[in-house]
């Protein structure tokens, strides 16, 4: 009987162990792809917003508004989104931050997307959600540097949660020339979504 209950509970050991494995490896999985903002990040990157402009629940389908804002670039050179989006068809705004493992993989794969944007006169921008923190600015450019990226990035506008509300980066928007939400967007590094997706963008500024 109680050689029978060792063995019971050495499966069982055995059993949780298999399934904390398994658990590890799907969140190492999603962590490649993936990192959810906290609030403490969200509150950081947008610390002059309202409580009126608070993040969207993420249970709620979102409702897009028209994207304007006005922010600097990483040199701090002021930028608005009117000039930024004017005379080009599509423009693909990603969202990352410096922290975040997944964005900086996908740095190198957005540059040359934006490379084969530019015979169609699209364009890809950054937006660097915690590039108002003192110094991230400086080590947003040194990553950008690294990654051989060449598209403009610029820190996160104030009313960031409002315009472009996302729960994870990277998150990243398709918008027309005016500012208008294209598509719902691309949440994580996933490149594999931008073919099909690239296509209803070109069928919704085509149609």
């Amino acid at each position: 009987m109680r050689k029978t209950l060792c063995m019971m509970i050495a499966a069982l050991m055995l059993f949780s162990l298999e399934q904390s494995a398994a658990m590890a490896a799907v969140t190492a999985e999603q962590e490649q792809k993936i990192n959810p903002i906290t609030a403490t990040e969200q509150e950081a990157a947008t610390a002059e917003i309202s409580d009126g402009e608070a993040q969207a629940d993420s249970t709620e389908e979102p409702a897009y508004e028209q994207v304007v804002f006005e922010t600097t670039d990483l040199d701090g050179s002021t930028v608005s989104s009117e000039d930024i989006f004017a005379g080009h068809p599509v423009t693909m705004i990603s969202l990352w931050a410096t922290w975040s493992v997944p964005c900086r993989k996908e740095l190198s794969g957005l540059e040359k997307l934006s490379k084969s944007f530019e015979e169609k006169n699209w364009q890809v921008i950054g937006v660097c959600l915690d590039a108002a923190e003192n110094g991230k600015a400086e080590k947003a450019g040194r990553i950008l540097s690294a990654a051989g990226v060449t598209f403009l990035n610029v820190t996160a506008p104030t009313n960031i949660n409002r315009i472009l509300p996302a729960n994870a980066v990277p998150t990243s928007f398709f918008v027309d020339s005016e500012g208008n939400v294209l598509t719902d967007p691309i949440i994580g590094c996933d490149p594999e979504k931008y073919p099909q997706l690239l296509e209803e963008i070109r069928a919704a500024v085509d149609g």
